[in-house]
């Protein structure tokens, strides 16, 4: 139903639930959530779901 939801990087929820607890906080701001997640992802090698 969801293909590539299994698929994520096992720290995938604790840091980027890091990073969403920060801008929830009022620590960063949406611009730089945003930026947090995109170096986050960017950093990760995935392969193709089949």
């Amino acid at each position: 139903l969801f293909p590539g939801i299994i698929d994520y990087p096992g720290d995938h929820w604790s840091t980027l639930g890091a990073t969403m607890q920060k801008y929830l906080g009022g620590k960063i701001d949406r611009a730089e959530l945003g930026k947090e997640i995109d170096a986050y992802w960017a950093k990760q090698k995935l392969e193709p779901w089949n």
